[in-house]
């Protein structure tokens, strides 16, 4: 029986699971990797940011992993982003499609917002702030 709701055309480039289209967006359930289109990313980073970006890919070399749309082979490069003013290098390797997207493997997504957000700002998320509850007080 199959899931109704799985792209049946498209698998998961990190582990080959049946990957769940959320809007654009591409899931996968068993990895918890993501294929974002490249607009997708820059809007997320934008609303994270409050602030427009600039994504460019560098350091393109011959990649393993197939696009999960179009199934031709992704090119490993890295991600600059620069927004308000600053410029920044994620560190994990990324696989990408020019005609489809980008592929974040389990927690990729993740860090690469919160290095982002530690660029904009001086704490970043849960750097330097502590939460303070009062006892007693919702």
């Amino acid at each position: 029986m199959s899931a109704p709701y799985r792209d049946q055309h498209a698998a998961c480039p990190a582990c080959q699971s049946p990957l769940r289209a959320l809007g654009t967006r591409l899931c996968c359930d068993g990895c918890s990797g993501i294929f974002l289109e490249r607009a997708d990313l820059a809007r997320s980073i934008g609303e994270l940011t409050q602030d427009e970006p600039t994504l460019e890919f560098v350091d393109d070399r011959a990649g393993e992993r197939a696009c999960p749309r179009c199934a031709a082979m992704m090119v490993a490069c890295a991600l600059l982003v620069q927004v308000a003013g600053k410029r920044a290098r994620l560190t994990s390797p990324l696989d990408r499609c020019d005609r489809h997207g980008v592929w974040f493997d389990t927690l990729e997504l993740a860090r690469s917002f919160e290095a982002i957000h530690a660029l904009v700002t001086r704490e970043g998320f849960g750097r330097g702030k502590r939460l303070r509850f009062d006892r007693g007080r919702f």
